[in-house]
């Protein structure tokens, strides 16, 4: 009877850390779970971060390139102005001389 008594007890005992280590095992599983899960967050926050910043970087290179594009044709018409100044003080200058002649 003790030996029965004692091979219940065994068996309950057994079945106790069977338990506990269950319970460790899916404590750790879930522990691992979040652990991953923040990294993974992490990898997305870095993501959307240099996402953020080349875009950014992108916008301010065509603002750039939109205000040099600007000022090149700034240039140009300045320059078709003083071409078309010139060929008019020519123009005059051949009649002058024409008058002259």
């Amino acid at each position: 009877r003790q030996e029965i008594r004692d091979f219940a007890d065994l068996a309950a005992s057994l079945k106790r850390q069977q338990d506990e280590l269950t319970t460790l095992k899916v404590k750790q599983e879930m522990q691992l779970e979040r652990k991953w899960q923040k990294l993974l967050d992490a990898a997305e926050e870095n993501r959307r971060q240099r996402e953020e910043e080349l875009t950014s970087s992108y916008e301010a290179k065509l603002l750039e390139n939109d205000a040099l594009q600007t000022s090149q044709s700034d240039q140009i018409s300045e320059l078709t102005q003083k071409v078309e100044v010139d060929e008019q003080a020519i123009e005059h200058l051949q009649s002058v001389n024409g008058l002259l002649q």
